[in-house]
């Protein structure tokens, strides 16, 4: 008998531990549109066609729809500095959280960058690829400014 509510007891502990690893196992992170809401933070690193350091830093503005914009301050070896806005962006979000956009209106047409989405929306990597040249290669980082 004593034996009996021994092994019902360490069944029930078996069972109830597996169920609760179920519980607490995480769901697979699927990304839409919605996850870039809101201000991020910026810091542009890179180098123009010319071999010549390009350097930025603003905020870049996600609507959570597809729109975005930005305002920067960039810097460069031999260049004046430039203050830059453009409400011009689109972007999409594909559900592995990998994605694309574009902005319009810049001094070589339409930009366009392929980025990733890291720690649950709170920062982007994301890398210019057309047009080049005369653009070069750089890379963004962003980060969300504020969690509320």
């Amino acid at each position: 008998m004593k034996w009996t509510v021994v092994a019902l007891m360490v069944t029930a502990n078996i069972l109830l531990c597996g169920a609760t690893a179920n519980a607490q196992a995480p769901s697979e992170h699927r990304c839409t549109n919605v996850v870039l809401k809101g201000s991020y933070g910026l810091l542009v690193t890179g180098f123009d066609a010319a071999g010549n350091a390009r350097n930025s830093v603003g905020v870049v503005t996600f609507d959570g729809q597809g729109r975005w914009s930005l305002a920067l301050t960039e810097v460069t070896k031999d260049g004046p500095i430039r203050h830059i806005t453009n409400p011009d962006g689109t972007y999409t979000v594909n559900a592995d959280c990998r994605g694309s956009a574009s902005l319009a209106n810049t001094p070589f047409g339409v930009a366009n960058w392929e980025f990733v989405i890291v720690d649950d929306g709170k920062e982007v990597l994301q890398v210019v690829i057309t047009p080049t040249p005369p653009r070069g290669a750089t890379t963004w980082l962003l980060k969300k400014q504020f969690s509320r």
